[in-house]
């Protein structure tokens, strides 16, 4: 991962950021070698993104909300796993297979 850059309730794409049982912070980042999906430093189509959710059953229910999208819109499919603290990787379909499960190994490791 590299270049961090923290989400703000007024950048937010998604408009969730702080809103009640949405996610509490989140962060997007660009994958060394993939080629971004767009430009936005707050879109996690740069490489992907971390959301904060209240917890894990919240993080997985937004998970599975975006595998739906993906089935019905390809361009929508993510690798995303949810962890037991709310954590919510995000990582963007442009990623290599290999450049996602070594982020979603480091994360799963913290």
């Amino acid at each position: 991962m590299a270049k961090v850059v923290t989400t703000t309730a007024e950048a937010d794409p998604n408009n969730l950021l702080g809103r009640p049982g949405q996610y509490t912070a989140r962060i997007t980042f660009t994958v060394p070698g993939t080629k971004s999906a767009g430009g936005d430093q707050q879109s996690c189509d740069r490489g992907g993104c971390i959301e904060q959710w209240p917890n894990q059953a919240a993080a997985q229910k937004r998970a599975d909300y975006i595998k739906q999208l993906g089935e019905r819109l390809p361009f929508a499919v993510e690798y995303n796993t949810a962890r037991p603290d709310g954590l919510l990787l995000r990582i963007s379909r442009a990623a290599s297979p290999a450049a996602a499960k070594k982020i979603q190994d480091a994360f799963a490791a913290l």
